[in-house]
């Protein structure tokens, strides 16, 4: 997950929430920062990685109702990528050598418990042995497959941009049912190599539940403006995103209560390999 998304998604609703219609109430009177879910004046960005904690941790800090999502602002498929120099050409090369040499390639992920994690325990019961090596910094895990300290990296395609712009990486496998993007129509699908794991990502704009409810239409008002606007177009095609990524306050809770429940079946089923 790259902090420069997650960056540019808190300024652009920070900016958009600064500027209420001039019918609202005085809110808010002052800043709103994105520190944690509080009172109305502070906001998180919570990601699909954070999610999936309440699907693989026996006993979450949070529970998903602890949460009022105001937008979902992006989504993203999810990627294996390998070095440009890599001698593996397609996923089956890939699957050839971890089926060969079970647990010798190594996969830089976000951390364990992670959807990264979930996808390669998955991939296991296919007979597909990774080694998950977890880096809970971007710029680690993207200089380790650089500097061969592992194999493949689990990553969003808009977050390794400027290495897939400089040929330093390449897709090899996209988590995906069909081939979305169109940049990546040369990458195999894993509905393709049978593989039926998507698990994307997304990251959404919340605030703690008992916010007011006033202060939530106001935020979730702000959120739309910048869901509407032609610059955040530009943007989720700057990051590789998904076009109709934005999902408003009024159907985001229905779409993290259902990401929760495919999380849920999904370790419930890796529990039984």
């Amino acid at each position: 997950m790259s902090k420069a998304i997650t960056r540019k998604i808190m300024f652009l609703v920070a900016l958009a929430a600064a500027w209420p219609a001039p019918a609202q109430e005085r809110y808010p009177s002052r800043p709103v920062e994105f520190i944690g879910p509080a009172d109305g004046y502070s906001m998180a960005v919570y990601i699909a990685d954070t999610h999936a904690l309440l699907a693989t941790t026996a006993n979450p800090r949070w529970k998903n109702d602890d949460l009022v999502p105001l937008g979902i602002m992006i989504r993203q498929p999810s990627a294996l990528f390998v070095k440009a120099d890599s001698p593996w050409k397609t996923w089956n090369d890939v699957a050839k050598a971890a089926k060969a040499s079970p647990r010798k390639l190594k996969v830089a992920v976000v951390g364990l418990g992670s959807v990264d994690e979930m996808a390669l325990k998955y991939m296991e019961g296919k007979g597909l042995k990774f080694t998950p090596v977890p880096y809970a910094k971007p710029g680690e895990r993207y200089t380790a497959i650089l500097g061969g300290h592992a194999d493949l990296l689990y990553e969003q395609p808009g977050d390794v941009r400027s290495f897939l712009d400089s040929k330093q990486m390449r897709a090899i496998l996209m988590f995906n049912q069909e081939r979305v993007l169109p940049e990546f129509a040369d990458v195999m699908s894993s509905k393709e190599a049978r593989l039926e794991v998507y698990l994307p990502q997304f990251r959404s704009v919340v605030v703690r539940a008992g916010t007011d409810p006033q202060r939530v239409k106001i935020l979730a008002d702000a959120v739309a403006r910048v869901g509407a606007d032609p610059e955040f177009y530009a943007f989720l095609k700057e990051s590789l995103a998904l076009r109709d990524s934005f999902i408003p306050a009024s159907r985001a809770k229905k779409f993290l209560d259902g990401e929760l429940a495919v999380m849920e079946k999904f370790a419930a089923q890796l529990k039984k390999q």
